[in-house]
């Protein structure tokens, strides 16, 4: 029984990948002929910003909770919560420095891209605790389709915007409408609900995943040195 669950749980995976890569693929093939070169370099500008804020978006609390074998509500609550509470300081943090960046880019138009892309930082944060408890549950059928299906609505909507020259903007439209889906799935399918947090609880979850975070930052670091 348990190996069937992990062959079920791989089958998932798998084809959510497949399904998303392909997803990726198309979109880049449909929306390259719609929206000009410069709009893709200004995007990809704004996601080595992103990628760099991400890692402290989580700061490794959402593995705590998929591998912490004594996961009381406590230390739930406190994982949301603290996750939360993180993604508000990133997102004040990156509306009032987006224009620093902007300047230092020598590209004035970052700036509302990355103050658009600021609002993933909550949407993620309070989708996280839920995704990490689907995966402790090894859920991973309603986590492929709900990534499915947000990013089949990211892309359409992408699409219909770069049809409508809405030039970088489709693309700043398109990951916040799959972040934005994938949220609401996620919290229509789990049953779990945040509650009153503790002060111990935060300080448990916050030494447990301390460790997470830094090999997240390391290799964030590593990976772009070799590049």
């Amino acid at each position: 029984m348990a190996i069937q669950k992990l062959g079920s749980s791989i089958s998932w995976l798998l084809l959510g990948r497949i399904v998303q890569v392909s997803t990726q693929l198309v979109g880049i093939a449909i929306l390259a002929r719609l929206i000009p070169p410069s709009d893709f370099g200004l995007m990809a500008l704004a996601g080595v910003v992103m990628t760099l804020l991400q890692i402290f978006s989580d700061m490794g609390v959402s593995s705590a909770i998929i591998q912490k074998k004594d996961l009381d509500a406590d230390l739930k609550n406190s994982a949301f919560w603290l996750n939360l509470l993180l993604s508000a300081i990133l997102f004040i943090t990156l509306i009032l420095v987006s224009p620093l960046v902007s300047e230092h880019l020598g590209n004035a138009n970052i700036t509302v891209v990355l103050q658009a892309l600021a609002i993933t930082f909550p949407l993620n944060a309070a989708a996280a605790s839920q995704i990490a408890l689907l995966e402790r549950d090894s859920k991973f059928r309603e986590i492929s389709l709900i990534n499915i299906f947000a990013s089949c609505a990211g892309l359409s909507t992408a699409i219909l915007l770069a049809f409508k020259n809405f030039g970088v903007l489709s693309l700043v439209a398109q990951s916040l409408v799959t972040a934005t889906f994938q949220f609401i799935f996620l919290w229509r399918i789990s049953s779990w609900r945040p509650s009153t947090p503790s002060i111990h609880g935060i300080k448990k979850i916050f030494f447990f995943s301390r460790d997470v975070f830094f090999f997240y930052l390391v290799n964030y670091f590593h990976r772009s040195s070799d590049t």
